[in-house]
């Protein structure tokens, strides 16, 4: 997935954030919290399990994708500024006095 959303992205930096849902089903899980920490962290994203029908989770969801989005932002903008070229061109005419 997370192939798909560079390619889609380009060089530009993009949030992701891993939700792990139904917690409430925890007898039917098919991820462990481990292996979904475990993929977060080598996606460098952070990781929540949440359950919307025990509302649990669910504006935490929503809080951390619009901070993903203002650091995405933030690195886009500073990528943009960051790198600076500066040529400055100086002539000296030395002046023959007689």
């Amino acid at each position: 997935m997370r192939n798909v959303i560079s390619r889609v992205k380009g060089s530009q930096p993009a949030p992701i954030l891993l939700v792990a849902n139904k917690l409430d089903l925890d007898c039917q899980r098919e991820v462990s919290t481990a292996e979904g920490s475990a993929l977060a962290e080598q996606w460098d994203c952070p990781f929540i399990e949440a359950s919307a029908k025990d509302r649990i989770n669910v504006n935490e969801v929503f809080a951390t994708v619009v901070r993903e989005m203002n650091m995405t932002s933030e690195k886009r903008q500073k990528k943009s500024y960051c790198c600076c070229s500066l040529a400055l061109q100086y002539s000296f005419h030395p002046v023959n006095v007689k």
